[in-house]
């Protein structure tokens, strides 16, 4: 059964579709898609969900300015740059450690870099 409750109504996401929209999920064990503002309680089951094929973006030269900047914004220290991505390492796996729908998926960051070799 699912697991996803609406806090609002006091039923799971299976209950509100069953009664609401005569419809029995097919997968309700799956978590579901929330939308919306983060103050409503609007979720959408994975089995409703589709991804769209987008265009790939156009190709084109950015002003001169625009890269100079871009080069500027990226010239990091080596060791600078290192202390950034472990710093980022560090908060995504405390943030995905505590993360009900992570678990639920079995995602977990390492707050160590990947050391490789050659």
């Amino acid at each position: 059964p699912s697991k996803e409750m609406i806090a609002d109504l006091g039923i799971s996401v299976q209950e509100y579709f069953k009664q609401h929209h005569k419809i029995i999920l097919k997968y309700p064990e799956m978590p579901c898609v929330w939308v919306g503002a983060k103050q409503k309680t609007i979720y959408v089951p994975m089995e409703f969900c589709s991804m769209e094929k987008q265009p790939m973006p156009i190709k084109k030269k950015l002003p001169d300015d625009a890269i100079a900047k871009m080069i500027r914004a990226t010239a990091v220290k080596p060791e600078d740059r290192q202390k950034k991505i472990i710093d980022g390492l560090m908060k995504n796996n405390a943030m995905y450690k505590d993360d009900p729908y992570a678990r639920e998926f079995g995602i977990n960051v390492s707050g160590e870099m990947a050391k490789l070799t050659g």
